[in-house]
């Protein structure tokens, strides 16, 4: 007779059912212990993260932990992210953003508008100022200059395309203005608004548009819509944005 069969034997049938017991709990014990640890070391590093699905690099510079601060600012505390998303994220947006009294229409792209005007409009005041006393301009002047002359001549402009208007954009320091090619990169919204952010600083992603109500034209209604070529259906679905 086996010493183990005989051991076994001489319990009682409640004390082999607590051995039974022990060993199925210290076998998942040792599981738990081994999917922890995994765990820990595959999400937990200090230097990576997933967001959308994607591994991230985490940047620790300083522009990047002022940015940090800055989209955290945005965010209203007090709300539920899960359950409010948009009242978690947005709540700030409607206190700093508001449409020129000219326009009926406030977004990222009305933004980029004011902003180029602004620039032009400096550029072309210190130009004629210059030019009146006689001063030799600047490059990003000179350039401003020949882009105008260009246009102007509709065989020079088409001779040259668009390389006036890329001299421009780099004398200006914005050369790297991300650009949406379509074909040319699989769509991937995060990676367009990470680029809105940290490269142009915008934090308008929606579009706000005042028009006529469809039930009473005599009465305006506000329409909130997201903008097509950084959001699509089945990136926010179900947010009741029209």
């Amino acid at each position: 007779m086996d010493f183990s069969d005989s051991l076994w034997d001489d319990r009682t049938p409640l004390e082999q059912l607590l051995l039974m017991g022990l060993c199925f709990g210290l076998f998942l014990l040792m599981i738990s212990a081994t999917y922890l640890a995994y765990f820990s070391h595959t999400y937990n590093l200090p230097s990576r993260r997933h967001v959308f699905g994607m591994e991230f690099d985490v940047c620790t510079k300083e522009v990047c932990v002022e940015h940090a601060r800055l989209l955290e600012s945005t965010l209203n505390r007090s709300a539920e992210p899960c359950g409010h998303f948009y009242e978690y994220a947005c709540h700030r947006w409607p206190r700093t953003v508001a449409a020129g009294l000219t326009e009926n229409t406030s977004n990222a792209w009305t933004l980029l508008k004011r902003n180029v005007i602004a620039e032009l409009e400096g550029i072309m005041g210190r130009l004629v100022k210059r030019r009146n006393g006689g001063a030799k301009l600047k490059p990003v002047q000179e350039t401003a200059v020949q882009f105008y002359q260009s246009c102007t001549n509709w065989t020079l402009r088409n001779a040259v395309g668009l390389e006036p208007l890329r001299d421009v954009l780099s004398n200006l320091s914005v050369r790297y203005w991300p650009l949406l090619d379509v074909y040319g990169e699989e769509y991937n919204a995060p990676r367009i608004l990470l680029r809105l952010l940290l490269r142009l600083r915008l934090d308008v992603f929606v579009s706000l548009r005042v028009q006529r109500s469809l039930r009473n034209r005599s009465h305006y209604v506000l329409n909130v819509s997201v903008l097509p070529h950084v959001f699509t259906a089945d990136v926010l679905p179900g947010t009741g944005l029209t």
